[in-house]
């Protein structure tokens, strides 16, 4: 392999560094492009309870649901539960397997 110069060294390293920084940038700000995602789903329930009020009035829905926290953990929870959907199943003993070791007489 050829040697690399000095200069060559220090624009790599430099480079480098703004690239993963660079990176990490961009993964926040996904994230937060997620999160605001999730804020307006949680609002938008908020907005159809409160329709719901104002056409229903003989049925008002539970003061819960005009609750943005109530939404948001509702909101976390079904993220949960996509996120462990994404990961593979565990392989498992089958459990109809007669139940372990028995002696016999």
């Amino acid at each position: 392999m050829p040697q690399q110069d000095v200069g060559e060294k220090i624009w790599r390293r430099a480079y480098l560094k703004m690239y993963r920084e660079e990176q990490k940038a961009l993964k926040r700000e996904k994230a937060l492009q997620h999160e605001r995602t999730l804020m307006k789903k949680a609002l938008h329930r908020i907005a159809v309870a409160e329709k719901w009020e104002s056409e229903h009035p003989e049925s008002p829905p539970g003061e819960y649901l005009f609750s943005l926290r109530h939404h948001w953990d509702a909101i976390m929870e079904e993220e949960k539960a996509k996120e462990r959907k994404k990961l593979p199943a565990k392989k498992r003993v089958a459990e109809n397997s007669g139940g372990g070791f028995e002696s016999v007489p």
